[in-house]
């Protein structure tokens, strides 16, 4: 029952392309950043906004992760179709602070 770009759709609605989810995410953020880089989204954030120091707060991390050649093909390859727009803007940010 997984929807089709599910993230892009909670932060822009509807879309008709992935360059119509990019005009709408410029149209209503002013920031947007990638957890796996974390500090360096904060600092982007702080320069970009005339923000104070902002801080790297950790907690709750867990330290157990499903390795990913547990996941059966079917599920990664339904994930990976009904995420595609998802992956691309996660890709397209990523590349922002790494």
């Amino acid at each position: 029952m997984l929807p089709y770009d599910y993230q892009l759709s909670l932060m822009t609605g509807a879309f008709y392309s992935f360059d119509h989810a990019l005009e709408k995410l410029n149209a209503a953020y002013s920031f947007i950043g990638v957890t796996e880089h974390l500090g360096a989204s904060l600092q982007h954030l702080r320069r970009s906004h005339g923000l104070a120091e902002l801080t790297e707060h950790r907690e709750n991390t867990g330290t157990k992760t499903k390795a990913a050649e547990d996941i059966p093909d079917a599920v990664r390859n339904l994930v990976g179709e009904k995420s595609r727009n998802d992956t691309r803007l996660h890709q397209l940010v990523s590349r922002c602070y790494s």
